[in-house]
């Protein structure tokens, strides 16, 4: 009963040591982005969203890095993802619709924040 009970509450779950790795992944992805190395950065976030796939968070962050390495595409596709998991935040509808503007997609980023604004009952 002893080694089950070791085995089985004392140790880990693969779970839990895969959300561990993700977090260790992460914060070396905010090592990299306060020294300014985005590739580095997006690198890591990857590999923590492939252990924590349903992290809002970490989406935004690779959105960030991805936008300082003018990847643009990939910068919405994270942003996208982030507000499907976190559909509310004015933050992100926020970003989403800078990042459209940065890239001239000025019709594309009024309409979306048209949408969003009256989705959530901001107009």
């Amino acid at each position: 009963m002893a080694k089950l009970a070791s085995e089985f509450l004392q140790q880990p779950t693969l779970q839990a040591l895969q959300v561990k790795i993700g977090e260790e992944h992460h914060a070396a992805a905010n090592e990299a982005i306060q020294h300014e190395n985005w590739q580095k950065a997006t690198e890591e976030i990857t590999l923590a969203l492939e252990r924590a796939p349903d992290r809002p968070d970490y989406y935004l962050l690779r959105s960030l890095a991805k936008h300082r390495l003018d990847d643009n595409v990939g910068a919405l596709g994270d942003i996208d993802a982030t507000l499907a998991l976190d559909p509310d935040a004015f933050e992100l509808a926020n970003t989403k619709f800078k990042i459209l503007q940065w890239t001239d997609k000025h019709d594309e980023g009024l309409a979306f924040m048209h949408r969003w604004t009256r989705a959530h009952g901001y107009e």
